[in-house]
């Protein structure tokens, strides 16, 4: 029987074994409210750091699972969700840091709340604040990112609608997207929805389970009642190509599952337009000297092997590949 005060967290790792030591440290065992019963999942992608052996070393208390391959964010995350216990399931990338009282208002507001989705304020590490919801992608939306009128008009309700305009809410709101990063939901909306869908291996797969929760009649909420700290990148460091990729064909998968096959060919078009408007600007950094000029031209390379994959349509293979 599923505890109603009861809160199951559930973190994929793939190869962040100190991230991941350091969340677990904050987060076993949970002392901020005794009252609460308080899982900790961990799925481990079948990591080569020896984070699996680390973490059954100094964490008896978490439900660790093994996996003998990399099932990708959406797939971890549904394996760990089915094995956790409680009514409400936090998700939480590795590269956060998350306080135990700042967890404890978040269930607490949804606790007092409708919403079925809620995600909290999210900071980078130097306090600036970091985009964690966002409006359902659009295909407008996409070529206004492509051509940089978004980032240079970030207040703009027209070029920037997708961001609402760069507006920072102060108060719980209702919003189509909360990041998955640290992703609140009740099990109920999350078993009538099927959980997340695992074509998207990495990305994308937020968006599109608000997008059929919205449309089922659940409530997305982004409530600053509390916040987290994110580093960003912790696996999608280690593979770059990989992930830089995985991001473009979860965005095509989004665009062809809800507004077909057309609008998916003009949204890979418009990834070409983003990668072959700033692969110059990369060349031109990468002339420089030093760490920031092989900075640069690194990513002149992902962007220049992108727009030759996209191209041909086979930027899903490298993205599953590794």
């Amino acid at each position: 029987m599923r505890e109603s005060r009861g809160l199951s967290i559930v973190i994929v790792n793939w190869n962040t074994r100190e991230l991941l030591l350091d969340l677990l440290e904050s987060l076993d065992p949970w002392t901020y409210n005794p009252a609460r019963q308080v899982e900790v999942v961990v799925v481990d992608n079948d990591s080569s750091d020896g984070s699996v052996a680390a973490v059954r070393s100094r964490f008896s208390d978490v439900r660790l699972l093994p996996q003998d391959t990399n099932l990708g964010f959406a797939r971890g995350v549904n394996v760990g969700v089915a094995a956790a216990k409680h009514e409400l399931v936090l998700l939480l990338n590795t590269d956060l840091v998350a306080g135990q009282r700042e967890i404890e208002l978040l269930c607490r507001y949804m606790e007092t709340d409708t919403a079925s989705i809620v995600g909290p304020r999210i900071r980078h590490a130097d306090g600036a604040p970091q985009g964690s919801y966002w409006r359902f992608p659009s295909l407008s939306g996409l070529y206004l990112s492509a051509l940089g009128f978004a980032q240079v008009f970030r207040s703009s309700r027209v070029l920037n609608a997708e961001r609402y305009a760069g507006a920072t809410f102060e108060k719980p709101t209702g919003v189509d997207v909360v990041s998955g990063c640290a992703f609140l939901v009740r099990r109920t909306a999350w078993e009538s929805l099927g959980g997340f869908d695992e074509e998207y291996f990495m990305y994308f797969e937020e968006t599109d389970f608000c997008h059929r929760a919205r449309a089922l009649g659940y409530k997305v909420r982004f409530a600053p009642v509390a916040t987290f700290t994110h580093f960003g990148g912790g696996s999608s460091r280690l593979a770059r190509l990989r992930t830089f990729l995985d991001f473009r064909r979860s965005s095509l998968r989004y665009f062809r599952r809800y507004h077909g096959k057309g609008c998916a060919l003009l949204a890979r078009l418009a990834h070409l337009v983003f990668l072959g408007v700033r692969l110059p600007v990369w060349g031109l950094f990468g002339l420089r000297p030093g760490r920031k000029g092989r900075s640069a031209r690194a990513n002149a390379g992902i962007y220049a092997v992108g727009i030759v994959l996209l191209a041909l349509g086979l930027e899903g293979r490298v993205a599953r590949s590794g």
